[in-house]
């Protein structure tokens, strides 16, 4: 009779046969994936580890020799010392350092010959500086010929340019290791003076090496040639790694002459998984070597139980599978075929709402899955709004996070703040450019004396800081009395205005001339200070009071008050701005120096006219009586040489001549210019038209009749000379008498090559070139 088989069993064995072919396929799958994946991530948590460990190695080893050039650095420009003074300041160093150090051990000096006097040489000495077991520091001196062959070329490359050098470890008995690392003795033109070598314990990198060591693997440190330094367990393969591996796999010298990344290897007959990785020494092109052995036995240990938990769990799961299959196949499969559709279509960038209407009456979990997508769906329409709204330039537009777990809004939100922090930072930066470029344009066009100027530029200054009030105080001396004087201000009232002397070194004003450091001052107590207007006063909430500095000299100090607290941009500014105006306001002294050195020149010519009128008379009408002659023949002589004296003492260049252009007064400053050259003849009375050639002639006497005429000419010469440029400033003015008639012309000349940039915004300079042009058409 033949057996007849339902349509239930025919499904049950159409589900039961496939599944045991899948389970087994599977099954062996998994275990083959899980020794790849597993030898992977072994692979992966090596290299990992040996990189982790040989960055905090590098690091100890890097702040070691930081530590080598910060000592180098103190050593640089000590040449001014004689070889004693050197022993002494070197001593009193290192005896410190080395006793408060816990892994340093000697420092070692090979420097170029020192002068033990300034007029006597001597030859190249090793000074060695080393700790003692009680705390003191014992120093030596050693041939530099008789030291280890390692030092001796470690010198020799350093000497000729090369790199740091850290010297190959040395053992110590009973303790770690000892390594030296050499750095150059530069000064400050950049020129070898020595060579110092700084001994350390390498302590802390053998306990880098213990504490990252775990059951999982083990830790092993080399040099460049493959020779264990330290290592983690005793027993730890302690062969030389490079020999060992090199002939297998080229890789290995090839990562390790590149300096970095990591090579992997994993010998066939034995569990274990090693990962090697270059450590970098400082500036040399010197690496140590990490070895990082990973056990496998574990890893196998761990595989095998989740495979056998595995294909139980399968095993059951096809089973159940198989039971149920039919009846679930078809209620599930069309309603996961919608949601499969959707997904689809939301792949390829489609956001749109799911229409969940299937199993809507029984809300199961296809249904569940229906709405989840739909709030998966809101959430993506609201970042994308959001990151819309970022694009048009709304920084300050907000998102609202589904849970904590909402990592694409985070990040979203951490962008917006990203960006509106630079957009601030930029905002800032363009503002204080800005607000440069406006004071370099007040400085360029300024034509005004000392107050108008200085009233200028802090009403400038408080409109753009949108301060409420403001002050320069500028220095002044008389004599060896240093002070500051009150020049400019905005908003101030009559009563403080009135206090326009400040010593130096009183109030916080003068405090700031003297430190010459900004002074910036928030917590303000009532009574110290008001601003006023029309409808009241009130303290303000913050005081800056910034030094005006040039050439780490102070030339005056500016005073802000504002209600509102300047920040790090305001600040920033003011910095910035103060160098320019310190410079501006010492152009400025300089130039009515200048002219009020020239007035008074011509002050006292027109005395000395006037004294020699008086004299001429006075020897006519005493002419019978030769003794008054005579006196007054001698005071005459004695003011002309007093005033010579003046005229002598002034730095400025200055030439007076008379309607003949005959020359009547010619300072010191001027004749020693002149000395050794075919002009060294020219002195009072000489004609100075006779000193010139027609090419001078032709450049000059236009200038010389125009002061003759009233009018005062000002020009700016380039000069050249061997190479070398240099700028001289003219001032050709005419010379009047009491009736305010032009008796004679003054030609003042000074070097302005330090100040250049104020003379070349003012004057076009003309080129001469020395070489070729004659002396008196350069330096008249």
């Amino acid at each position: 009779m033949k057996t007849r088989i339902g349509i239930v069993n025919k499904i049950s064995l159409a589900v039961i046969i496939p599944s045991i072919i899948l389970l087994s396929a599977t099954a062996w799958l998994v275990s083959r994936e899980l020794k790849e994946k597993g030898g992977e991530i072994s692979r992966q948590l090596a290299v990992k580890s040996a990189e982790t460990i040989a960055a905090k190695i590098h690091a100890g080893l890097e702040s070691e020799m930081q530590t080598a050039r910060t000592l180098a650095s103190q050593l640089g420009d000590l040449d001014s010392l004689t070889h004693s003074e050197l022993e002494r300041f070197q001593l009193k160093a290192f005896s410190g350092f080395l006793t408060n150090s816990d892994f340093a051990q000697s420092i070692w000096i090979d420097r170029l010959p020192v002068p033990e006097t300034k007029d006597e040489q001597t030859k190249r000495e090793l000074h060695t500086y080393a700790k003692n077991g009680n705390g003191t520091t014992a120093f030596q001196k050693r041939n530099p010929a008789q030291t280890s062959r390692a030092h001796r070329t470690a010198f020799l490359d350093i000497s000729k340019g090369g790199k740091e050098k850290l010297l190959p470890p040395l053992k110590v008995k009973n303790s770690y290791p000892n390594a030296s690392a050499c750095v150059p003795i530069l000064n400050e033109f950049g020129q070898f003076k020595g060579m110092l070598k700084y001994v350390f314990s390498l302590a802390s990198i053998s306990q880098i090496v213990k504490a990252n060591s775990t059951e999982d693997y083990e830790v092993l440190l080399t040099n460049s040639d493959g020779k264990t330094l330290f290592a983690s367990n005793k027993n730890t393969d302690k062969s030389n790694l490079l020999g060992q591996y090199e002939g297998r796999n080229a890789e290995l010298r090839k990562v390790m002459d590149s300096g970095h990344g990591a090579f992997t290897f994993e010998p066939e007959d034995q569990d274990r998984i090693i990962c090697l990785t270059p450590v970098k020494l400082g500036k040399s092109d010197e690496y140590w070597m990490l070895g990082v052995t990973y056990s496998l036995k574990r890893h196998w240990e761990a595989a095998s139980e989740v495979f056998l938990s595995i294909f139980l769990f399968l095993t059951a799961g096809y089973l159940g599978l198989s039971l149920i299959a039919r009846i679930a196949v078809t209620k599930v499969a069309k309603p996961l075929q919608i949601l499969t559709e959707h997904l689809k279509r939301m792949a390829k960038g489609e956001i749109k709402s799911f229409k969940n209407d299937s199993n809507k009456k029984d809300q199961d979990e296809i249904y569940d899955i229906g709405r989840s997508l739909n709030k998966v769906i809101k959430g993506l329409k609201k970042k994308q709004a959001f990151a819309a709204e970022i694009g048009k330039g709304n920084l300050h537009e907000n998102l609202k996070l589904e849970s904590d777990g909402d990592v694409l809004g985070q990040e979203l939100i951490r962008m917006r703040d990203n960006l509106l922090i630079s957009k601030l930072k930029e905002d800032d930066e363009k503002w204080i450019s800005d607000g440069l470029a406006m004071f370099a344009n007040l400085l360029k066009d300024n034509d005004a004396d000392t107050n108008g100027f200085s009233v200028t530029i802090i009403s400038a200054l408080v409109r753009r800081l949108k301060a409420n009030q403001g002050s320069i105080f500028l220095i002044r001396n008389e004599g060896d009395d240093e002070y500051l004087e009150l020049e400019g201000t905005y908003a101030y009232d009559h009563e403080r205005v009135r206090e326009n002397r400040i010593e130096v070194g009183d109030t916080l004003i003068g405090q700031c001339a003297l430190e010459k450091d900004p002074i910036f001052l928030t917590d303000i107590p009532d009574g110290y200070t008001s601003i006023t207007s029309g409808l009241g006063e009130a303290t303000p909430s913050c005081i800056c009071i910034y030094p005006l500095m040039a050439h780490d000299e102070v030339y005056g100090v500016i005073e802000i008050a504002s209600f509102t607290v300047f920040g790090e941009k305001e600040k920033s500014f003011l910095t910035k701005v103060s160098d320019s105006l310190a410079l501006a306001f010492r152009k400025i002294q300089t130039s009515e120096d200048t002219l009020t050195l020239l007035r008074q020149s011509q002050q006292q010519a027109e005395e000395l006219k006037t004294q020699e009128e008086e004299m001429r008379q006075s020897m006519e009408e005493l002419a019978v009586t030769q003794e008054h002659m005579e006196r007054a023949q001698w005071e005459l002589r004695l003011q002309r040489q007093n005033l010579q004296g003046i005229v002598d003492s002034l730095k400025v260049n200055i030439l007076a001549f008379d309607q003949n252009f005959k020359i009547l007064t010619i300072n010191k400053a001027l004749k020693s210019r002149y000395v050794g050259t075919v002009y060294d003849v020219m002195d009072v009375g000489v004609c100075i038209l006779d000193l010139l050639d027609e090419k001078d002639k032709a450049d000059w006497m236009p200038r010389y009749k125009a002061a003759l005429a009233g009018k005062e000419t000002e020009l700016l010469l380039e000069l050249q000379s061997k190479g070398l440029t240099s700028f001289r400033y003219y001032n050709v003015s005419p010379i009047f008498d009491d009736q305010n008639e032009v008796i004679g012309a003054a030609v003042l000349s000074n070097d302005v090559t330090d100040n250049k940039e104020y003379y070349c915004q003012r004057l076009e300079p003309i080129f001469y070139n020395m070489d070729t042009a004659t002396v008196a058409s350069n330096d008249q």
